[in-house]
């Protein structure tokens, strides 16, 4: 589910891939990559540590965005380590856990908010998450709208994303501004 984007991400981003599963083991898998990431992250060694949730935080960048911002995405740059931390942990546990989800679960419980109306933004270049599933999920919820981004990879900070959040955000607080 969730780990087919490192796949997409090592076919589109190779020189970056191999920084991120630099000293992993093989089997390269990715319960494996996690595994040996939330290993390193739990590290006594500080370097360590912090070399690990830099790297884990700079191949996210990579996959999240279109085109990185200036001075990110190589592992010279200092990122507070707080957002580094909390990021690549908390998606580390995740993904660990298939994001407390099973296969399809969204959409064999569509059901229980298809009566509720719903905005589905989507970066048409979104890496982690394919737009097919966008497509899918909006297909089968009546009440729901698709944007698709063209100019946008997963990342809610990319222009035309935050654009469409912001609507969506006005949208909603207008319909149920309506309902009384």
């Amino acid at each position: 589910m969730v780990f087919r984007s490192y796949r997409r991400g090592a076919q589109l981003f190779p020189e970056h891939y191999e920084i991120f599963v630099d000293d992993i083991p093989p089997p390269l898998t990715p319960t494996r990559i996690c595994q040996w990431y939330h290993s390193q992250f739990e590290s006594p060694d500080e370097n360590q540590r912090l070399s690990a949730l830099k790297r884990w935080y700079i191949w996210e960048e990579r996959l999240s965005r279109m085109s990185l911002p200036p001075g990110t995405g190589d592992i010279t740059t200092h990122y507070p380590l707080p957002l580094v931390t909390c990021l690549a942990k908390l998606e580390c546990h995740y993904l660990l856990n298939n994001c407390f989800l099973t296969e399809n679960y969204i959409l064999d419980n569509l059901h229980k908010i298809s009566h509720l109306p719903g905005t589905i933004i989507h970066g048409r270049y979104d890496v982690i998450c394919r737009t097919r599933g966008a497509w899918q999920l909006h297909k089968a919820w009546k009440g729901s709208d698709l944007h698709v981004v063209a100019d946008a990879g997963h990342t809610t900070s990319e222009a035309g994303v935050a654009l469409r959040l912001c609507q969506a955000t006005r949208d909603m607080s207008r319909y149920l501004g309506a309902l009384g």
